[in-house]
């Protein structure tokens, strides 16, 4: 498969972005790329929405859908765009049905069907800035969100209540989420801006917390779930790390790399091939192969 990674600078005196796809998943010292297109906007996060197109959300508020013109990737047009948030879009995920949900520092939810090119919902279930949000990988009606007020709000858009708010810690930003087990998905790790890392029970609304892990000291900025009951984060110290969930569902540091020498902000995981890619502000994408961490768990 293909790997596309955003990038972002300021030229003169505004943001602008990038999309650079690579043909081959896994870069090398000299990696093959294909297309290349600019943004007029800065690029906040991305998803490939199918085979061969790409949903970018832009620092204005605008949602993009890109599209590759052929299977070397040579070329990518804008094929679609929609501007109905307006302040940046800070996270996208999609679910089974294709539905998009995009979060934004308008405080907003927006739900969409990209495939009619229109907006379906719009959900207002924070009172500050959405930092990120993730459709359940067992309920694709279920949707998980962050803010920066601290909330942490679990939605059922099946039904017609405003959803209910897992955890709020007064003061302290909710920023990061991923599931816990792709079988079981009630378990959830949150991320926060002191750096520490939760897991939750979305069934225990009284008593939610399962652990916490403090192995972090900034602002947790991406989880991702990976195989064997690992949870990996990338943070604003720099640094990246891998989690294994014991038994008792508590959270234990395996791994930690600290290559990067700015804000780490993207993650992907590429399980077949038995690694994961880190990518930050230093303009680095570094790899990481999991035998050296898989050799550590408990």
């Amino acid at each position: 498969g293909h790997l596309a990674v955003l990038g972002s600078t300021l030229c003169s005196s505004r943001w602008t972005g990038c999309i650079q796809i690579y043909l081959d998943a896994l870069p090398s010292s000299s990696p093959e790329t294909s297309g290349f297109t600019f943004c007029e906007n800065s690029c906040a996060d991305m998803l490939w929405f199918d085979e061969v197109s790409l949903l970018v959300g832009c620092d204005n508020g605008e949602l993009v859908l890109w599209q590759t013109l052929d299977d070397n990737c040579d070329a990518v047009r804008r094929v679609a765009s929609f501007l109905e948030h307006n302040k940046l879009i800070s996270s996208l995920d999609i679910n089974n049905n294709k539905i998009v949900a995009s979060g934004s520092w308008d405080n907003s939810i927006k739900l969409w069907d990209i495939a009619k090119e229109e907006s379906i919902a719009t959900l207002q279930k924070h009172s500050s800035e959405v930092t990120c949000l993730m459709w359940s990988p067992t309920e694709m009606n279920v949707l998980i969100s962050t803010s920066t007020d601290g909330s942490i709000v679990v939605s059922d858009l099946r039904e017609s209540s405003t959803g209910f708010v897992l955890g709020k810690n007064s003061g302290l930003a909710a920023t990061a989420i991923t599931n816990c087990s792709n079988i079981n998905g009630s378990e959830v790790a949150i991320g926060f801006e002191n750096g520490k890392i939760s897991l939750f029970d979305i069934r225990q609304t009284s008593k939610a917390v399962i652990s916490t892990n403090g192995s972090h000291k900034r602002w947790i900025s991406k989880l991702v779930f990976y195989k064997h009951n690992k949870i990996i984060s990338a943070s604003d110290d720099c640094t990246v790390s891998v989690f294994d969930i014991d038994a008792s569902g508590q959270l234990n540091l395996i791994y930690k790399d600290s290559r990067h020498q700015d804000f780490v902000k993207g993650l992907s995981c590429l399980p077949e091939r038995n690694l994961f890619l880190s990518c930050g502000w230093d303009s680095h994408v570094n790899i990481h192969y999991d035998h050296i961490f898989e050799s550590c768990s408990p």
